[in-house]
């Protein structure tokens, strides 16, 4: 059961890269991520967006 969950998850994933493109590319277009839009929840995007560029940094 634990195995079947894990495999689904892995193979539904997506890499880092992907991920930070995808978000990237919806800030482009003053989005987040999700159904539910709103300033707030970009403004947050926008910040971990930028807390994610300086933890690249480090890497």
């Amino acid at each position: 059961m634990n195995n079947t969950l894990i495999n689904n998850s892995l193979n539904k994933g997506i890499s880092y890269l992907a991920y930070r493109t995808l978000i990237k590319d919806l800030l482009i277009q003053e989005k987040s991520t999700g159904n539910e839009q709103s300033d707030d929840l970009l403004n947050y995007s926008i910040l971990n967006n930028k807390r994610m560029d300086r933890l690249d940094k480090t890497l």
